[in-house]
């Protein structure tokens, strides 16, 4: 019967995958959401690209209330430190739980399937059925709650036409770009996603 040798850091590696995944998101996070770090390395928001993919690769409920934690937290600090987005902290700003979950379940269930789709062509349209329903509660949340806007339907859809695209090509072209880097850290950590 031959020996097998089992590598002593094979299942460090293994559990070493998803934190690495985690890090790198939080960082991504940190780095691009609006806000002064965002001004300091001129990155477009990658927010709706790191809850799809933390969806994707980390899953676990838990972990996604830590990240919307975390961004709860940097919001909060930013206003109160900069001053910066004050408007924007009102009693729409709830609306954001549901803009961030709804990539997260997606990239959730995407998975679920047959793990993480980044190398499989679907991966092109994922980012935009994530960034849809993310734009229409952050951006529709604030326009009909914020108590900043009063031009009803007719002036949300000019309002949406004008910047829905953008958002959603962001979120599309952050997306593409760190799903293969993600994809590449869980290969190089050695593991196979389970």
């Amino acid at each position: 019967m031959p020996n097998t040798v089992v590598h002593p850091l094979a299942s460090t590696r293994v559990a070493a995958a998803p934190m690495l995944i985690g890090i790198f998101l939080l960082l991504v996070l940190f780095l691009t959401r609006p806000q002064p770090l965002a001004a300091w390395s001129h990155l477009p928001d990658a927010t709706v690209a790191v809850f799809l993919l933390a969806g994707c690769y980390l899953r676990r409920h838990l972990l996604f209330v830590l990240f919307f934690s975390l961004v709860v937290l940097t919001d909060t600090l930013t206003v109160r430190l900069t001053g910066l987005g004050e408007h924007c902290i009102t009693v729409a700003y709830c609306f954001l739980l549901p803009a961030y979950a709804a990539p997260w379940y997606l990239g959730r269930v995407l998975a679920a399937r047959n793990g993480p789709p980044v190398a499989r062509p679907l991966w092109l349209l994922c980012p935009l059925a994530a960034g849809l329903p993310a734009f229409l509660f952050s951006d529709g949340g604030f326009y009909f709650w914020s108590g900043q806007f009063h031009g009803g339907w007719p002036e949300y859809l000019v309002r949406f036409g004008r910047y829905a695209p953008d958002y959603l090509l962001t979120a599309w072209g952050s997306s593409l770009l760190l799903g293969l880097a993600t994809e590449y850290l869980r290969r190089t950590a050695g593991t196979s996603h389970s």
